[in-house]
């Protein structure tokens, strides 16, 4: 590099993590003396970029433990041996050489284990595939200094040859990448980011300083530099889920205030870790679906497999009837969506929810009556056989858990689905006898002779519920009538015709019973929707009629006293009872006529 009157900034990015207790591997000079000590890794997680390809003994970064004094007591050791060692020294390093290209991110657990008390600790280091430009390294613009920490030299001046051969140095603006800080540190604060100089603090004494939000900006006080030395730090644990990134500007200048370099600008990404469990946007979910087919007589052998929320496949067979209906919910058909939200990066797994039933009830006719997709939380049966008669509920418990469903490392909430199973006209009205019986006097009319009963499993009060009672045999002149009480849904037989017991004496109907909606194709009438009524009729005595009536009689003037003037006669119209008629007159004013009182 040119050490010339141009300036030169340097960004000083120092992998650090403070570190306190004896034999800690490697562990950094202790601050602060008085704090006391926990046993853990520096981090709860790491985060750092790397190529496509890795090499064999490829170093990856060094993870720092704090095992207070342990010492030897505390074994430290990767948990994917196969591809990762962990040196001595905390060290990460690739085992052979590896291939991520397939994966965009992809995390390997480090472990602690006291081996005398079984206490263990873990920490989570994240792979992420390194993007254009991030992190890229030159010989002019990384070095290493003493303490092996990183040292980036951003270069904001070229070289140009001119055409005399002379040298000229162009200034160019600096292009950094971003510094990315996990959130929630449990790093000492202020904990050290990275380190601004500019080379002209070699002949002069320079002041650093930082503006923007975050820095002299609410919320101000999170990020500080040293004026002299240019280390920038944070000052307290980052949230990612308040403010995912910090946009501030370094100025460099000298005692008087004089700008010596040009501002430059940087970004401070807040690496989200996952803090946050997924949240049901409601407790209790309602939905429903249509009950389903039932075993028929006609039956078929169906064997399917699907797979549940676990992912893993069964078969099994079983034997049910078809039974093609529109308003039946076969194996598919939609229930509801659930939906939870995580504050946490969408973009990574700590963002990224599975769904899975992890319980049904009741477990009827089988356990796994529904599914549930993981990725989009929609529910669906998978299953056939719901009928409402027999199960008119059902309770879910849906979980959702982050980090793609992870259960070692995923934060999980759960959630209430109750699925109500609607009604479908899949079962007819049953009389509850062969044959009703009623008696009826004749000549009687709006008289109830019987009342006919039946059953249906359908939901009461319903259209698939409630009973048409329909007279196919016994009655041509339409003597009786059965409408439906609406409370018992029972046939309420009606005489609606004056029957004459000499003309009928009984009568034999035969009675259909449908509800008022169809039945659900391939659902057929049973023999028990049909019934026969008997009915009875009863004579009553009724009074002899005359014929004709009136009668009209033509008379001689001049009669003598007891002339006969006409004969009448009368019927009885109880022919099956044995009766006397006897005549008699109402007598007028005058008494001008008699009739002989003959039987």
């Amino acid at each position: 590099m040119f050490l010339t009157a141009g300036a030169l900034l340097m960004l000083l990015a120092a992998v650090q993590v403070a570190v306190h207790g004896g034999g800690a591997v490697g562990s950094l000079p202790r601050r602060q003396e008085s704090l006391p000590c926990t046993q853990g890794f520096s981090q709860e997680e790491y985060s750092i970029a790397v190529d496509e390809e890795l090499r064999e003994g490829q170093a990856l970064l060094t993870v720092r433990f704090a095992d207070c004094g342990l010492g030897d007591r505390v074994l430290l050791e990767v948990g994917d041996a196969v591809d990762f060692r962990l040196g001595e020294d905390g060290v990460v390093y690739a085992r052979h050489a590896l291939r991520l290209a397939d994966r965009k991110r992809a995390f390997l657990v480090v472990r602690a284990r006291d081996q005398k008390t079984k206490e263990e600790w873990n920490t989570r280091v994240h792979l992420h595939l390194r993007t254009d430009g991030q992190g890229e390294t030159t010989e002019h613009n990384k070095q290493v200094n003493s303490s092996g920490a990183a040292v980036i030299m951003f270069p904001w001046r070229s070289v140009v040859v001119r055409g005399d051969g002379s040298l000229r140095r162009v200034k160019r603006d600096w292009v950094i990448p971003p510094i990315n800080v996990p959130e929630n540190s449990r790093g000492q604060f202020p904990e050290e980011l990275v380190r601004i100089r500019s080379d002209r603090d070699k002949n002069r004494l320079l002041r650093y300083s930082v503006t923007g939000p975050g820095a002299d900006q609410p919320p101000t006080g999170i990020f500080i530099i040293n004026p002299i030395s240019g280390q920038l730090s944070v000052t307290k644990p980052l949230d990612r889920e308040h403010i995912s990134n910090f946009h501030l500007r370094a100025h460099a200048v000298d005692l008087n205030g004089n700008q010596i370099e040009n501002p430059i600008d940087i970004v401070i990404n807040v690496i989200d870790m996952n803090d946050n469990r997924p949240e049901f946007t409601h407790t209790i979910y309602n939905g429903s679906v249509p009950e389903g087919s039932k075993p028929g007589d006609n039956t078929h052998t169906h064997t399917h497999t699907h797979a549940n929320t676990h992912t893993h496949m069964h078969t099994h067979k079983h034997t049910v009837h078809f039974l093609l209906s529109a308003w039946f919910a076969f194996p598919g058909s939609f229930v509801m969506t659930v939906t939870s939200v995580d504050k946490d990066d969408p973009k990574t797994a700590n963002g990224m929810l599975r769904y899975k039933i992890i319980s049904q009830n009741p477990e009827s006719p089988s356990s796994n009556m529904f599914t549930i997709n993981n990725k989009t939380g929609g529910i669906i049966t998978v299953a056939a056989g719901i009928d409402r008669e027999k199960v008119p509920q059902y309770t879910l418990i849906i979980q959702a858990t982050d980090m793609e469903g992870n259960p070692t490392y995923g934060l999980s909430n759960t959630a209430t689905a109750i699925i109500r199973i609607t009604d479908v006209n899949d079962n007819p009205p049953e009389f509850t006898a062969d044959t009703f019986y009623g008696d009826v006097h004749e000549n009687r009319v709006n008289v109830i002779v019987a009342n006919l009963t039946v059953t249906d499993k359908d939901q009461p009060h319903t259209a698939a519920w409630r009973t048409v009672y329909r007279i196919t045999t016994g009655d041509p002149t339409g003597r009786f009538s059965i409408p439906t009480d609406p409370t018992t849904n029972e046939g309420l037989v009606t005489v609606v015709k004056p029957i004459d017991y000499e003309v009928s004496r009984s009568f034999v109907l035969t009675v259909l019973a449908e509800n008022e909606v169809a039945l659900a194709r391939g659902i057929h009438l049973p023999r028990q929707s049909t019934a026969t009524v008997s009915v009875r009729i009863a004579d009553v005595n009724e009074s002899p009629e005359f014929s004709p009536n009136p009668k009209a009689i033509k008379l001689e003037e001049g009669l003598p006293a007891g002339s006969l003037l006409t004969t009448f006669t009368a019927q009885d119209p109880d022919r099956y009872m044995q009766q006397n008629i006897r005549y008699g007159e109402e007598r007028e004013r005058g008494e001008y006529f008699r009739v002989a009182h003959v039987s």
